[in-house]
């Protein structure tokens, strides 16, 4: 994904965000409400990945969680569900490409794999639960003098895990890639 990409995304998270009313920490299961979507979690038996993200009718949809998962790795996966709901099934933003969707499984995104499009939604819900200009702010505010940031802290404020908010800052520029 280049640049010009990443940007694109930022800016549809940052706007999505805003437009339901939302402030950081982001509560993802009421984005989801707001949208008029519903979650619905599930044993593991019944689901091999932690989340997936399905176009339950014509104008609706249903992110289906695993039990058991952290709450700060629960957030990322309805994030990061999102933004497939948007980049990739056109939700809200291409009407045109949603309608193409079908109902049910065939519709289904899941958080695995390498692909661009796990890319891009890994993107959007790093940009959706950690905005650029608050995330450079609260990371300043927990580096100390000698630039050794706090990164739990980071990560608290967000609601996000620890390896997140890392991959954040380096994605922003301001952590160095190992």
């Amino acid at each position: 994904m280049d640049e010009h990409k990443r940007q694109i995304i930022n800016e549809m998270a940052d706007d999505i965000r805003e437009s339901l009313g939302l402030s950081v920490p982001v509560d993802v299961r009421q984005a989801v409400a707001k949208l008029q979507g519903e979650i619905r979690e599930l044993g593991f038996k019944e689901m091999a990945y932690e989340a997936t993200v399905h176009k339950s009718d014509e104008w609706g949809f249903r992110i289906n969680l695993r039990e058991g998962v952290s709450e700060v790795r629960e957030r990322f996966s309805i994030a990061h569900e999102l933004g497939h709901l948007f980049l990739h099934m056109g939700f809200g933003v291409n009407w045109e490409k949603w309608n193409t969707i079908e109902q049910g499984d065939n519709s289904v995104r899941t958080r695995y794999g390498a692909t661009e499009a796990e890319y891009e939604a890994n993107e959007f819900a790093g940009a959706f639960l950690m905005p650029q200009a608050q995330y450079l702010e609260v990371f300043d505010q927990h580096t100390d003098a000698e630039q050794r940031v706090d990164i739990k802290r980071v990560a608290q404020h967000f609601g996000v895990s620890e390896p997140a908010a890392r991959l954040r800052g380096r994605w922003l520029g301001v952590l160095e890639w190992d």
